[in-house]
This record gives C-alpha cells, sequence and structure tokens, in this order.
C-alpha cells in the first residue's frame, strides 16, 4: 500500500508543468501560474481523494481507477501532495 501512495504521489508531482512566464508586462504583478493533471493510474488501489496543502482540490474526491482531472492552474511554488485512500 505505500508503494502505491509513492508512486500516485510521484505521478502527481510528474504532472506538473512550468510556470506562465511568457508576460511581457513589467507591470505585471499576477502570480504566476503552473498546470496539473491528475490521474488515478493504479488498477490495484482503492479510491483516493487529492490534497493540496490541506484541502481537496476541486473534483478531485475519492477518485477511482482510470479517472482523474483535466488541466488544473495553480499557483507555481511549494505544495504539498497527499493522496489519500480510502
Amino acid at each position: 500500500m505505500k508503494t502505491i501512495k509513492i508512486s500516485l504521489i510521484a505521478a502527481a508531482a510528474m504532472t506538473l508543468f512550468g510556470c506562465d512566464g511568457d508576460s511581457n508586462s513589467s507591470n505585471n504583478f499576477s502570480v504566476p501560474t503552473a498546470q496539473l493533471r491528475v490521474t488515478h493510474a493504479s488498477a490495484d488501489a482503492p479510491k483516493v481523494s487529492i490534497l493540496m496543502d490541506g484541502a481537496i482540490v476541486s473534483g478531485l474526491d475519492k477518485v477511482d481507477y482510470s479517472q482523474g482531472s483535466g488541466l488544473l492552474s495553480v499557483d507555481s511554488g511549494d505544495h504539498d501532495l497527499i493522496v489519500r485512500a480510502f
């Protein structure tokens, strides 16, 4: 079970894409964003919820095998990702 959790966390972490840093404006004070995509890819694992910084990511509560999300925009930077099995 521990290996499954580690592999799910690694898969979620590998889906983070680079920052949206193509802005040409020097007065742009918006927070850069990153894209996150999560897919439950472990056939023998139970349903999971994905938490980011302690809160369930919208649309990723009790995700079953082969289900996942589209691209989700998140603030770039360090985040705590947790995969909670049910």
